[in-house]
């Protein structure tokens, strides 16, 4: 619910409030009974005060967000974005807003969206209402790109009708378009961008508003710029075609085998039938480690799923497959260094990469052999891989009881001769942590309690001892993340921390019990080297979703006082907006501080999922992160941080409930810090434990140091 003062009346947008799009009426007609009820309990609202001005519906600058504008269409190809600065790539789109004139200042822009045939991005108004006269909608629109194709406002009511287009490019200006309404029902305004072929071909919004007086004189078109004569050559940070299919299935980067240039991010989507999937194959890799990236996923659009990160100077041992009809490969390059680049071909079949299906009768072990069916959960490991015994055990949620299948049957444990070393081992054969409460097969017993005090951003120092769970995790001996100790072997952390450098394990280190960065010698101290690096398959770096990983280390650490792992929540399992839960790390004191040397910590409380998107209308605040801070600001997690636990006291222990991922500055007013919802990957993170004998499962890609080099 979003509520704005204007001249004493409270403005409510009614989207927040419904599951689903319903006219005005409907909601006044449901919000009415609901007042109603209300009003039985003291609450008293006059309901013939409840509207939203046609102007207040339309005018829009995005500084604060999308204001009352709404993007539903199912039919279309994407929603419009709203973003400052520079779009990609380069030659078009603006470079500012028109509200500010600066880098600084939001707009809208349609998303990068390379493909042949026609999209469609549509942006929707809230109903206005038949004026007394007419009004007139004004609007700064941006139309730069060789690429560029249409721009069009239309009204939807009685039937849709175009009051306004432009096509093709205009150069990089913001031009002022105008319309006037003379409206006699209940209309929507909608601004359509459309797009039909290459990449350069942005179309940008601003400054959107609404006036009770007629238009005064149109002024002149923009005149547009002519195309050129000539075919243009390849951008010098960007390779192309971007969409491929057979035959045309080699590509390479950009001026392979020459240096591929600085600052770039190119895409190629690999196309084939529907029905049919993808094998791609590198017949040369070479950029420079760490900075430049390959990431290769299964599918297209925001549901693909991550297949790859490559870099450095050896590629992928063995081809990657898709499951979908397409595959995209996304290249990103720093402000230095290059390599040869890539060049790669792709085939396309029916179940390329598959196993063949095993008969009636028989099981599939993860390796693809078949066995017979009565070898699963028999207590006789068949499969090469264990994966006929890996998921044979349950604990009952809500109870003591652990469940075993045996065969076809489940049965519940009960046994005088349980004893801990059972537990121990049924805690880790179901994902969970050392021990388990009373001989019970839950999460970790937890005790090393504390008040709730100090601060990451502008706070104190940690008690030493306090975090026994909390890592440093250093590249080439310097601190860059923080992760959290889940086990003798297993951390878990940021995905945005080790991509990129998930390749070069022999560059990683994880210190245990330190409480000092300048105190690395202590005693109390004890560093391992990783072999397994394994990202979420759902982590996309452009909206920050599902930002979890898990690392393997290469010997199993000792736990002391100073150092013992954390617990994980049951899946599903959340925790109440409003609680006050803890951060800590060794990132900045502030948003443009140093780096402390002492581990610092702080209380947060956790934020209601629908305000923190309000706060962050940027991003897409999903249902696998949560979100924690103060209204006013002051405490956060900053730069250094990310990776590390955000932790609350949950049925007498310390719960990891999130992974610190992302926000905007450190500490500022009305703008939480996000995490990782732990809960969300439960399941993930178990199988993920399970199943680290395997290079990769269908939930995870994976990194060993088996297959690295330097």
């Amino acid at each position: 619910l979003i509520c704005f003062l204007s001249q004493g009346s409270v403005v409510v947008n009614f989207d927040l409030w419904f599951n689903q799009l319903i006219d005005v009426k409907e909601a006044e007609q449901q919000l009415g009974a609901g007042l109603q009820e209300a009003a039985a309990g003291g609450l008293v609202i006059d309901r013939n005060s409840i509207q939203i001005k046609d102007q207040e519906k339309l005018n829009c600058t995005f500084e604060q967000g999308m204001c009352f504008w709404r993007q539903q269409d199912v039919d279309d190809d994407g929603d419009w974005i709203r973003t400052r600065g520079s779009t990609f790539p380069p030659l078009s789109g603006p470079n500012v807003d028109h509200t500010l004139s600066n880098s600084s200042g939001f707009y809208i822009v349609t998303p990068l969206s390379p493909g042949q045939w026609l999209k469609s991005f549509r942006i929707h108004s809230l109903p206005l209402s038949p004026p007394t006269q007419p009004m007139c909608l004004s609007f700064w629109y941006h139309m730069f790109g060789e690429d560029v194709h249409q721009l069009r406002v239309l009204l939807s009511e009685p039937a849709v009708t175009v009051v306004f287009q432009r096509d093709k490019n205009y150069g990089d200006n913001w031009n002022y378009g105008q319309v006037t309404l003379n409206l006699t029902t209940e209309t929507t305004v909608v601004f359509e961008g459309l797009k039909k072929g290459g990449m350069r071909n942005d179309i940008a919004l601003d400054d959107i508003t609404l006036t009770s007086d007629p238009c005064g004189p149109a002024p002149p078109e923009p005149t547009n710029v002519p195309p050129p004569t000539t075919t243009p050559p390849i951008p010098v940070d960007c390779g192309g075609p971007f969409d491929l299919r057979e035959p045309n299935s080699t590509f390479s980067s950009p001026n392979y085998p020459q240096s591929y240039g600085n600052k770039a991010q190119c895409v190629w989507t690999l196309h084939t039938d529907e029905g049919r999937n993808i094998q791609l194959h590198f017949l040369d890799f070479d950029v420079e480690a760490t900075y430049d990236i390959l990431e290769v996923r299964d599918g297209a659009g925001p549901n693909s799923t991550l297949l790859a990160v490559l870099t450095g100077s050896t590629g992928p041992t063995h081809d990657l497959f898709s499951t979908a009809n397409q595959m995209t490969l996304w290249f990103f390059t720093d402000s230095s260094g290059h390599g040869r680049g890539f060049r790669a071909n792709f085939t396309s079949g029916f179940n390329l990469g598959s196993p063949a299906v095993c008969p009636a009768g028989q099981f599939q072990c993860q390796t693809g052999s078949c066995i017979h069916g009565n070898g699963q959960c028999d207590g006789q490991v068949d499969c090469p891989d264990a994966f006929d015994e890996a998921n044979c055990g349950e604990w009952v949620r809500g109870s003591s009881r652990l469940q075993f299948q045996l065969v076809s049957s489940l049965l519940t444990v009960c046994a005088d001769t349980w004893n801990s070393h059972l537990s121990v081992f049924t805690c880790q054969y179901l994902g969970y942590s050392k021990t388990c409460i009373s001989e019970e097969v839950v999460s970790l017993t937890c005790d090393n309690k504390r008040e709730c005090e100090g601060r990451v951003v502008g706070g104190v120092d940690a008690v030493k001892g306090a975090w026994p769970w909390i890592v440093s995790l250093q590249w080439r001996g310097r601190h860059v993340c923080g992760a959290s100790l889940i086990g003798r072997d297993w951390l878990l952390t940021a995905a945005h921390c080790v991509y990129g450098k998930n390749v070069h394990l022999q560059y990683w280190s994880a210190v245990f019990g330190l409480h000092s960065q300048s105190d690395t010698n202590s005693l109390d101290v004890q560093t391992r080297r990783v072999d397994l690096v394994v990202i979420n398959r759902k982590y996309d770096r452009r909206s920050k979703q599902a930002d979890i990983a898990i690392m393997r280390l290469q010997q199993p650490i000792s736990f002391t006082q100073f150092i013992q792992p954390l617990c994980l929540p049951a899946e599903g399992h959340d925790v109440s907006a409003g609680t006050r839960c803890l951060i800590a790390g060794w990132g900045r004191d502030s948003e443009q501080g140093s780096l402390p040397d002492i581990l610092l910590e702080a209380d947060v409380p956790l934020v209601v999922q629908d305000q923190c998107q309000l706060q962050l209308p940027e991003y897409t605040i999903t249902s696998s992160m949560l979100c924690a801070g103060y209204l006013e600001g002051g405490v956060d997690s900053c730069q250094g941080d990310s990776g590390g636990p955000l932790i609350c006291l949950d049925d007498g222990h310390w719960t990891l409930i999130g992974v610190t991922s992302f926000g905007v500055g450190c500490g500022r007013p009305q703008r939480p810090g996000v995490y990782a919802r732990v809960s969300a990957f439960s399941s993930w993170i178990a199988q993920t434990r399970r199943s680290s004998s395997s290079s990769s499962s269908n939930s995870t890609f994976s990194s060993s140091s088996s297959n690295s080099s330097c």
